[in-house]
């Protein structure tokens, strides 16, 4: 039976199988926002509104359209290459 080799997403370097792998996952999705309707929104033209949004999307794929609204990333990083990500995500927050 064939081994798996594992190679850094960063560094393109292979992982030994005696060594720890990171993984590194993320998750980018849309915030809906908050809807707080008011008496204006009794006078929008909502029909138009739906126009507008198919049009916009028309051009798009499926893909694409989804990507917009959530899209989800996984890594193997080495350990030099995982304490990089983390010092920048780390300066992030």
């Amino acid at each position: 039976m064939q081994k798996v080799k594992y190679v850094c997403k960063s560094c393109n370097k292979i992982i030994p199988d005696k060594k720890t792998r990171y993984i590194l996952q993320i998750q980018l999705f849309a915030d809906g926002g908050v809807f707080e309707p008011d008496i204006n929104d009794m006078n929008r033209d909502l029909i138009k509104e739906m126009k507008d949004c198919i049009a916009l999307a028309k051009d798009k794929s499926e893909e694409e359209l989804n990507s917009e609204i959530y899209d989800e990333f996984y890594f193997i990083l080495c350990k030099s290459c995982r304490d990089e990500f983390y010092k920048k995500i780390k300066k992030l927050i």
